[in-house]
C-alpha cells in the first residue's frame, strides 16, 4: 500500500471533523509520507473531540500538532483582503497570495511591472495584523 494513503484518508476525516463541526481554530494539515507524520495546525486550545480522533490516528501513524498564530478563517479572511488592495485602472497590484507552508502568515506577490521593489508605500499599502512576507513577480499568462 502507498504509504501516503493512509495519511490522505486521516486528512479527510480531520477535514470532515472540522468542517461538520464547525470548529474555528482550525489552521491546517500537512501530511510527510516519508516519516507517515500527520501534522496539525490549530491555533489555540485544541478541543476533546479532536484530541480523540488525534489519538486514535496515533496507532497507525506519527501525529503532531503546533501551535499556529493564526487560524485558518482569519489567514483566509486576510488574503482576501489583500487581494482586494491597490487595483485601479492598470489592474491590481497583488497578483497572487497565499498561505506559508508552515501556516505561520501569509506570502503576497506583487506585480513587478508596477514596481520592481516592496517599497516602504507598499509595504505600508499592505500592512496587515498577519505576518505576511512580500515579494514582487510577474503574473501568470496562459500560453
Amino acid at each position: 500500500m502507498n504509504a501516503q494513503e493512509p495519511l490522505d484518508r486521516a486528512a479527510t476525516s480531520m477535514y470532515r471533523l472540522v468542517s461538520e463541526a464547525a470548529l474555528e481554530d482550525f489552521t491546517g494539515i500537512a501530511i510527510d509520507a516519508r516519516t507517515r507524520t500527520l501534522t496539525l495546525y490549530w491555533h489555540g486550545n485544541v478541543p476533546k473531540i479532536v484530541t480523540d480522533v488525534l489519538r486514535q490516528m496515533s496507532q497507525t501513524m506519527n501525529v503532531r500538532t503546533v501551535q499556529a498564530p493564526y487560524s485558518f478563517k482569519t489567514l483566509d479572511a486576510e488574503q482576501r483582503r489583500l487581494m482586494r488592495i491597490g487595483s485601479d485602472a492598470t489592474g491590481p497590484i497583488v497578483i497572487m497570495t497565499g498561505i506559508l507552508s508552515d501556516f505561520s502568515g501569509l506570502i503576497v506577490r506583487v506585480d513587478r511591472r508596477r514596481s520592481a521593489t516592496v517599497t516602504d508605500a507598499i509595504a505600508t499599502l499592505l500592512r496587515s495584523p498577519v505576518k505576511t512576507v512580500i515579494e514582487t513577480g510577474f503574473p501568470l499568462t496562459p500560453l
